[in-house]
């Protein structure tokens, strides 16, 4: 319980920290970001197979542009997963559980 309510508390305290006070938490990069630099790239899919189905050009650029870096993909249920599984356009797949009881 007592974890829950810090959890809960934490975002809005950090925020209202930031916003009160203009201190900078995070620290920003200056210039462009370099590309081939990037290890892991985690893509959310959560939308449906519809969602997918407009994102696999990406993955396919994303897999063609930087075959070392480790692509992963979160999507919402197993059906989703089934349009992708087996195929070399992402390393792994996660699957959301939306029964959270």
């Amino acid at each position: 319980m007592l974890r829950d309510l810090i959890l809960d508390l934490t975002p809005n305290l950090l925020g209202q920290f930031y916003f009160h006070t203009g201190i900078n938490l995070i620290r920003t990069r200056r210039g462009p970001l370099p590309i081939e630099d990037l290890r892991r790239i985690c893509v959310l899919a959560t939308a449906g197979i519809g969602n997918l189905v407009m994102l696999t050009p990406m993955l396919f650029e994303l897999r063609t542009k930087l075959p070392a870096t480790q692509l992963d993909l979160v999507v919402s249920d197993d059906t989703v997963k089934g349009l992708l599984d087996g195929t070399d356009m992402v390393d792994q797949i996660w699957v959301t559980s939306e029964d959270r009881r």
